[in-house]
């Protein structure tokens, strides 16, 4: 079997950097030390990081450029690319140059098995935390800050949030800014610069830049008069705070009622939202929190929600009997991991029998690590088709050679932890 390493990094990846050239090195020695490897190509796009793999031994394969790259929620990026290109129609060992953690024994082990699977492979680990803990997964159906705004100037075209939080370098923005347009690319939202002569005439929500780690949310009027008319909002005076969710569009709106009390009104698919759950910290610290019914799409608060701090809001998709959260809302039909007592009502899980209580009777689950695939180019293109299969083997992997580098913090942790390890 042939190994490809993928080298397609985005602009301002710190794996292009000189800092990132000792991790990549390591990578590449490693998939060379490996047995069981007939070649050892690499595919990218830049001249650069590609003679740094050829010194290295690896056999360098360029790209055309410019191209569009099929993006993939689980290969590397030009994965499916690289395997048009250099697999030759035949199932490969395909490596995302994104975890310099990786040794020559957990690609063997890797090899053996895909071998003996005979069918697709790709590298899995344990969660860090438990999905019958999480409440990402099996509780909310989505989670975002209601934002205070800024006072409203009469006759303006755009409300403005008050300054809050936000991570630019973890996010990886690039540009100088300081307006910015969410999209959503992939499932995840990008953020696009924008000339700042342009604001006046942008559409929807626009991102400003404050500081390295403050940023401001601005929406057009007529949007936020838009999604307020379904409860009754008649003027922007009457508007308190902005949904932080980006994309698409503005998904709350805190609002006064016409008593005085304070609504939380949320825009799109309301059906599928039924509880809605608040937490908020006063400015002397004092936690507060609420919950409710989500009765024509507004949860209805008494007029002490004021909204003059960020808000935290869980939407939940229902209660069952017993007064807990919808286990089963994250996982596919039919998918083989317990199945309800018809008798008892109890979840069974389907390998061990018992009843599941908590972490110790839930079923054994993986997430995708993204290191490493055997597939052919053909397999490639339908991955996440064959995943929801069921025909793609997994090979777990120590968590410990799991660390992904797409942030500069990403980089420092394993620069650390790789000198750690040194004798």
């Amino acid at each position: 079997m042939d190994a490809i390493v993928s080298l397609v990094l985005d602009a301002g990846s710190p794996l292009t950097t000189a800092a990132a050239a000792p991790l990549l090195d390591r990578l590449f020695a490693a998939i060379r030390r490996a047995e069981g490897l007939e070649r050892v190509l690499v595919v990218g796009l830049d001249r650069g990081l590609l003679a740094q793999a050829e010194r290295a031994g690896l056999i360098p394969v360029p790209l055309s450029a410019p191209m569009p790259l099929r993006r993939s929620g689980l290969l590397p990026a030009g994965g499916a690319e690289a395997l048009e290109h250099a697999a030759g129609g035949r199932r490969a060992l395909l490596v995302s140059c994104a975890n310099p953690m990786l040794t020559a024994a957990v690609v063997e082990d890797f090899l053996r098995r895909a071998e003996e699977a005979d069918r697709p492979c790709m590298s899995v680990v344990a969660p860090v935390d438990h999905p019958c803990q999480l409440n990402q997964l099996l509780r909310m159906r989505e989670a975002g800050v209601v934002l205070p705004l800024e006072g409203l100037r009469d006759g303006g075209a755009r409300v403005l949030t008050e300054p809050f939080r936000f991570l630019w370098a973890a996010r990886e923005v690039h540009g100088r800014g300081p307006l910015y347009i969410p999209r959503c690319s992939s499932g995840e939202t990008v953020f696009h610069e924008l000339p700042v002569t342009a604001a006046t005439r942008a559409e929807g929500p626009l991102l400003l830049r404050e500081s390295p780690d403050r940023a401001r949310l601005s929406l057009p009027v007529d949007e936020v008069l838009d999604a307020g008319r379904p409860f009754g909002v008649r003027d922007c005076s009457e508007v308190l705070g902005l949904g932080l969710h980006l994309f698409p569009g503005l998904p709350c709106l805190a609002f006064r009622g016409g008593d005085g009390g304070a609504r939380l009104g949320f825009t799109a698919r309301r059906d599928e939202r039924a509880v809605c759950l608040l937490f908020a910290r006063a400015a002397d610290g004092a936690e507060r929190a609420a919950s409710g019914d989500l009765e024509g799409g507004a949860l209805r608060l008494d007029a002490s929600w004021d909204f003059r701090s960020p808000v935290s809001y869980s939407l939940l998709r229902s209660l069952d009997r017993d007064g807990e959260f919808d286990l089963e809302a994250p996982f596919p039909e039919d998918h083989g991991l317990w199945r309800v007592d018809s008798a008892t009502s109890c979840r069974i899980n389907c390998r061990t029998g018992r009843v599941i209580h908590g972490r110790q009777e839930f079923p054994e689950v993986f997430e995708p690590d993204g290191s490493l695939f055997a597939l052919t180019a053909t397999e490639a293109v339908r991955f996440e088709n064959l995943l929801e299969e069921g025909r793609v083997a997994a090979f777990e992997l120590n968590r410990n050679c799991s660390l992904h580098v797409r942030t500069d913090f990403d980089l420092l942790r394993c620069t650390a932890k790789l000198r750690a390890e040194m004798p």
